[in-house]
């Protein structure tokens, strides 16, 4: 039995696109009136998804609330804080560690850091006024790295190294590089997983999975 839940509040029906690099992003109906919803725009709400004895806890928050004709709650959710499109103030840096750079940033525009491995020392960088995501994007580029929010809400960077996920039998092929198959909330993106297309075994390095709720199944995306 799935169950889907934002917060305290039940999810109708939704999709959640999951993609590496990057961070989650979710399109959700709640299931209670609008008004009677306990979430908020704003405030940290986690999304919770449980399928075929599995649970995958996304921490993140609801950045617009509206209103359906029918008078239902049409939530758009993305993880971590929601502020990584916020325009930083240029600022300059001398002799200081990347680390150190990206951290500055996420604390200016309320994003929580998490694993940031980002060795080099920088000699001279000069911070534009540009989004926090941008200026992340320019760090781990140039570390050769792969900036995302994790399912803690936190920024991590990383060296993308593809560990072994699970099988996924009864994939069929969408079109280029992408697959559809029944919802397996133990795969993640980032990992290689093994889809079975007909009974045979094709490996996929996944970049992006895009969760459909109402039909329990999810798009798989070859890096």
């Amino acid at each position: 039995m799935a169950s889907f839940i934002l917060g305290n509040d039940p999810i109708a029906t939704g999709e959640v696109v999951r993609p590496y690099p990057g961070r989650a992003h979710a399109t959700l109906l709640l299931g209670v009136h609008h008004g009677e919803h306990s979430v908020t725009e704003g405030a940290r709400a986690p999304l919770r998804l449980f399928h075929d004895d599995v649970e995958l806890v996304l921490h993140g928050t609801p950045v617009q609330i509206m209103r359906t004709p029918e008078g239902w709650p049409l939530v758009r959710w993305v993880a971590g804080a929601g502020t990584l499109h916020r325009v930083l103030r240029p600022r300059y840096y001398q002799g200081v560690p990347a680390r150190l750079v990206a951290e500055d940033a996420l604390k200016e525009v309320g994003e929580k850091p998490g694993a940031l491995d980002l060795p080099s020392v920088l000699r001279v960088w000069v911070r534009h006024a540009e989004s926090a995501y941008r200026l992340l994007w320019r760090l781990a580029e140039r570390e050769g790295r792969a900036i995302y929010v994790g399912e803690d809400g936190k920024v991590h960077a990383e060296r993308p190294e593809w560990p072994k996920g699970p099988e996924v039998p009864g994939a069929k092929a969408l079109g280029p590089g992408a697959y559809l198959a029944p919802l397996d909330l133990s795969l993640r993106p980032g990992a290689e997983a093994t889809l079975w297309l007909g009974g045979v075994r094709v490996p996929v390095r996944v970049s992006r999975i895009v969760y459909r709720l109402e039909k329990a199944t999810m798009e798989v995306w070859r890096a």
